[in-house]
């Protein structure tokens, strides 16, 4: 019998994201200097801040040069083709060329732009829904559908949901994983995603059925891990309807370890799986990059959207001016330009993603599955009562993980726009109830660390079995 009092904290109680230790710290009663965050997936090996210059503070944040070709060393590198200048040579009839930030001078040409660096892609994702939405209205081919996935990071499904309820409101319609949503102007879609196969498969049936609608894709995807070669994201882009775009959201992508076999081999470059890596891109293709998670510097809210000049000259007039402060590109630039520091944390992540697996391992279970790996989190399947019971069990040690609880058993509300789940206890849920628990990536080498997770997890795993 589990120690835990049933339905004490139910499925009303999980955070909708991950990192609010504050929170976790006032619901299970444990101080909050007290806590280990393995609930967000961002690189706890963060790159070190110092020598920020006086003037990062003092001077209004125009966009630097320095900090612009840093960012496209880095987003290039490996790709072959990186330029060595930065003078813009327009887009090709096919497609924007992958090259390029042109976005330092605000007074250049907007058709000579391939990227705008923004306050962290949050913002971007918050905006383009409706953005998308005014630019489609301009044209005779106004998109009004758009396929998400069914599991995700949340805000895009979030802001694609406000956008509809700002159009006269939407109707829910369950069908199991399919939900979808309908208002007078926007119908939302969702794909399955828990695994490569089941993504192709869902994404390919959509489009064969209507080509003509928005196609967001993470990738990686977080939670699930799963990841998509590029040429299956060409070949969707390429079946897409005039005026619908694919958006892909490459927020993991720094860490993504299928070629570097993340629990078995070493290496100390990056995944080349990035649409960045091409030296075009069609025009209906919109790239989200995150700078925060890799280098472990959420706080500072740096991102890059990377599509044709028309998305990026109405995203940077929504978007208004000074989006990146001063001290943020000065420690962006350093840490973009730390090629050193990047391919040893690499291997770092790596080394540490190898040694937790024998703590891990009592996890494993028949009605549990990992998914995945991405070299800053593990994610595993299983029961959703299971999921629950051990978050809450490894909270009430300060341990913070992440429960996602699978679509089938999210609320159909008409407040879309809620932050909380369905008020419904672990014990009323049934074995068809599937979550995922996501367990961010820890430092092995903390010998005091590595033994408190270790007894934690042993003992949440003997008291939930």
């Amino acid at each position: 019998m589990s120690t835990l009092q049933a339905g004490c904290e139910g499925l009303d109680a999980l955070p909708l994201h991950g990192g609010d230790v504050a929170a976790a710290a006032k619901r299970f009663n444990v101080p909050e200097s007290e806590w280990i965050d393995l609930s967000t997936g961002m690189n706890p090996f963060a790159y070190p801040v110092s020598g920020i210059p006086e003037s990062a503070f003092t001077q209004l944040p125009y966009l630097q040069q320095e900090f612009l070709q840093a960012a496209e060393r880095y987003y290039y590198q490996g790709s072959g083709h990186q330029s060595s200048s930065f003078q813009s040579s327009g887009f090709q009839k096919s497609g924007f060329q992958s090259s390029g930030f042109q976005n330092a001078d605000p007074q250049a040409s907007n058709d000579q732009k391939k990227s705008l660096a923004v306050a962290g892609t949050q913002a971007a994702i918050q905006l383009l829904p409706s953005l998308l939405y005014d630019v489609g209205e301009a044209s005779s081919s106004p998109i009004t559908s758009v396929l998400l996935p069914a599991v995700g990071y949340s805000e895009h499904r979030a802001s694609w949901q406000k956008h509809a309820l700002g159009h006269q409101g939407v109707q829910h319609q369950d069908i199991g994983l399919k939900n979808i949503e309908r208002s007078n102007k926007l119908t939302l879609n969702t794909y399955s995603s828990l695994s490569l196969a089941e993504t192709i498969h869902s994404i390919d049936a959509a489009l064969n059925q209507n080509p003509y609608q928005h196609l967001v894709v993470i990738n990686p995807n977080n939670p699930t891990g799963v990841v998509l070669e590029k040429h299956q994201l060409l070949e969707w882009a390429n079946r897409l309807g005039e005026g619908a775009y694919l958006i892909i959201d490459e927020a993991f992508m720094d860490a993504d370890c299928a070629e570097l076999t993340c629990h078995h081999a070493s290496a100390d470059t990056a995944s080349n799986r990035s649409l960045l890596t091409e030296s075009s891109l069609p025009d209906n293709i919109i790239v989200l990059r995150s700078f925060g998670k890799f280098f472990g510097l959420a706080g500072i809210r740096v991102g890059f959207v990377f599509a044709h000049s028309t998305i990026l000259k109405t995203l940077q007039e929504q978007s208004g001016l000074w989006q990146i402060n001063g001290p943020a590109q000065y420690i962006a630039t350093q840490a973009f330009n730390d090629t050193e520091w990047q391919k040893q944390t690499l291997k770092r992540l790596q080394m540490h993603n190898v040694a937790a697996q024998p703590l891990l391992s009592v996890l494993h279970s028949h009605d549990t599955q990992a998914h995945a790996p991405n070299l800053l989190f593990t994610t595993y399947r299983m029961p959703l009562k299971r999921a629950i019971r051990l978050y809450q069990y490894l909270a009430r040690q300060g341990i913070l993980t992440r429960v996602i609880p699978l679509e089938s058993v999210r609320l159909n509300s008409k407040r879309l726009n809620s932050k909380a789940l369905a008020p419904r206890s672990p014990e009323t849920l049934g074995p068809e109830a599937k979550g995922l628990l996501r367990i961010g990536v820890f430092d092995t080498q903390n010998a005091a660390l590595y033994a408190r997770l270790q007894d934690a997890f042993n003992k949440a795993v003997a008291d939930v079995n």
